[in-house]
């Protein structure tokens, strides 16, 4: 654009020097020479524009995963002169962008200030930090611009939005939704009976209250009383990927999806949770807690976890779970398969510990496979079921959904 605006200054001047030979009108060369000093003056201007102005950036509290948030820019002008032609910017990562593909002009008053909102869409989750963002001025031709670093500080998190979830029906299972994963998954029977209610949509058609449907004509359902033991130690599985591999990085971020969906889950009703997801066995995150405000730490955590790390699941599940209540429930989020991990979950299952492994289906993401080289998938999950594990494979078939599905295999 730059280029075009010299291109059309310089094309009317020669056609003014032209016209002035031809015609001998001796005062289009005056013209000319305005013309080709024009772009000078405007660049002592815009040299100018800066001076005298003071800027600050202010990032959201937070952000989540699909929504969109507005990054504010402050400028401060100290001068008794206005300044015009501004625009701010910032390098972003590839994860977060801006809606607005060209940034929007401003100006600053006379000792006034002005603040642009700039509004930004996140598409994945993690920490952005800068240390500076760009302001810019354009001369009043708009041929030179003129930019300046502004030092910044702060730090927004992106945390990763809890997904729905489906469990889709097997082998003649009447699964309905997630609740069926906690209900299996969850300790005690919940076979008190707490009343009958207007049959729901996605109701198991066990529950009918059959005696009820026939005296007032309309499906009615049993309610139960929760009486689960609920406390949850949830185990993401960061194991470093060796290799670069096409889709492994969003095999990953979905198991990351699953796991905030599910401590969503659980903290709704009341359950104590435990997550390991970091290295550090002394995080926050690995200490049991309850309630929004646990639910909010552990998201921070899963915004900044990364498979970074160098243990395999049954290494990190043997040093840093320790003990644990007989009433607790194991969920394990595989991204890779773990040789050892059947026998070390053992040992939980033989304390009274419930298990559940939800296995990243590698059909779902081109390139990645849950179960390594030359390994058996019928074998595998037979040696998580002997252990007790309930297993199910994560499938990603539409955006913003994920499925689960129990592996089912024919008798041989």
């Amino acid at each position: 654009m730059q280029s075009i605006k010299w291109l059309t200054l310089i094309f009317a001047a020669v056609c003014l020097v032209v016209v002035a030979g031809v015609f001998n009108s001796h005062h289009l060369y005056y013209m000319a020479a305005i013309l080709l000093t024009l772009p000078g003056v405007s660049y002592l201007i815009g040299m100018v524009m800066l001076r005298g102005l003071i800027f600050k950036r202010i990032l959201p509290a937070q952000g989540w995963v699909g929504e969109e948030g507005e990054f504010r820019y402050l400028a401060e002008n100290r001068s008794r002169f206005p300044r015009f032609f501004l625009t701010a910017n910032e390098l972003l990562p590839s994860w977060i962008e801006f809606v607005d593909l060209e940034p929007g002009m401003f100006n600053v008053s006379p000792m006034g200030s002005t603040e642009v909102v700039v509004p930004v869409r996140f598409l994945r989750r993690g920490v952005f930090q800068n240390t500076h963002f760009q302001m810019s001025a354009l001369d009043p031709l708009g041929v030179f611009a003129f930019t300046r670093k502004a030092p910044c500080s702060g730090e927004l998190v992106i945390y990763p939005t809890p997904r729905k979830i489906r469990i889709l029906p097997s082998s003649g299972t009447d699964k309905y939704g997630f609740q069926d994963l906690i209900s299996l998954i969850m300790h005690g029977n919940s076979v008190d009976p707490d009343g009958v209610r207007r049959y729901m949509p996605g109701d198991p058609l066990r529950r009918i209250h059959w005696r009820q449907t026939a005296r007032t004509g309309k499906l009615s359902v049993i309610e139960f009383e929760e009486t689960q033991a609920v406390n949850f130690i949830i185990l993401l599985d960061t194991k470093k990927i060796s290799g670069v591999r096409s889709g492994t990085d969003a095999a990953f971020e979905c198991a990351v999806s699953v796991a905030a969906s599910i401590l969503q889950q659980v903290i709704d009703i009341g359950a104590g949770v435990r997550l390991l997801a970091s290295e550090d066995k002394y995080s926050l995150s690995a200490i049991s807690g309850r309630g929004r405000q646990h639910l909010h730490m552990l998201l921070d955590t899963l915004a900044r976890v990364q498979p970074v790390s160098e243990l395999r699941v049954s290494e990190k599940l043997s040093r840093e779970t320790g003990y644990i209540q007989p009433a607790t429930t194991l969920l394990i989020i595989l991204t890779g398969y773990d040789p050892e991990l059947p026998q070390v979950l053992a040992a939980y299952a033989a304390a009274g510990s419930k298990i559940a492994v939800l296995m990243i289906d590698s059909d779902g993401f081109r390139g990645v496979s849950p179960l390594g080289k030359n390994t058996n998938q019928k074998e595998i999950h037979s040696e998580l079921l002997a252990v007790g594990a309930h297993i199910f494979l994560v499938k990603q078939r539409i955006e913003n959904e994920i499925f689960l599905e129990e592996p089912v295999y024919e008798d041989s």
